[in-house]
C-alpha cells in the first residue's frame, strides 16, 4: 500500500479545465458569496446519505 502512495505521491497530474467547467465554478462562487446560507453543510448532507 505505502508503494501505491508513494507513485501516487510522485506523479503530477495537471488537468485543464474547459471554459465551461471555469464558468460554472464561477458561478458556484458568485452564488456563495450572493447568499452563503443558502446551502447545506457536509454535516446535513452526510446525515441524509447515511439514512437512505
Amino acid at each position: 500500500v505505502e508503494e501505491i502512495w508513494d507513485s501516487i505521491a510522485e506523479e503530477n497530474v495537471c488537468f485543464v479545465l474547459t471554459d465551461a467547467q471555469k464558468k460554472e465554478l464561477d458561478r458556484r462562487i458568485q452564488s456563495f458569496y450572493e447568499n452563503p446560507h443558502a446551502g447545506r453543510t457536509w454535516e446535513e448532507v452526510n446525515r441524509n446519505t447515511e439514512f437512505q
